[in-house]
């Protein structure tokens, strides 16, 4: 009996770290935008691996951006993600803008995603960005909203 109630805490596990699968955001659900430059769809694929291996890593984080990141974390396959390549001095960073995607069968928060930086006041872990620096693989400089 214990064995089977191992299986089905494994499944319970495995489906839940699934959930939170930043990298495999669907490109339907992901758009490059104008910037300083344009990133590739292979550096923004590792920009998603790098947000994903940056969140996993809760090292020198308060409380409140655990909760965030664990909430994140919670809810990765529901985010849509806007790429923006940006310059700091002299190095290319791909901004990445990350907000819910519409459910379906509600109208559009947002219709003009694809054209338009997202940006929105509060909203919590919904609405959060990172900094991906493109010669060094790795992110810095998480921004979750506040809640209101």
């Amino acid at each position: 009996m214990k064995t089977s109630a191992i299986i089905i805490l494994f499944g319970v596990l495995a489906s839940l770290s699934r959930a939170g699968v930043i990298a495999e955001i669907p490109p339907v659900q992901q758009v490059i935008l104008p910037g300083v430059w344009t990133p590739s769809p292979e550096e923004t694929g590792r920009a998603l691996q790098a947000a994903q291996a940056f969140l996993q890593n809760p090292e020198g984080r308060n409380a409140w951006t655990q909760k965030q990141v664990g909430d994140i974390l919670a809810h990765g396959s529901v985010y849509r993600v806007q790429f923006i390549g940006l310059d700091e001095e002299g190095r290319r960073i791909i901004r990445c803008n990350f907000f819910p995607a519409g459910r379906e069968g509600e109208p559009e928060r947002f219709p003009d995603w694809k054209e338009q930086v997202v940006e929105v006041l509060d909203g919590g872990f919904w609405f959060w960005q990172i900094d991906y620096d493109v010669e060094s693989g790795a992110c810095r400089n998480l921004s979750v909203n506040g809640e209101a």
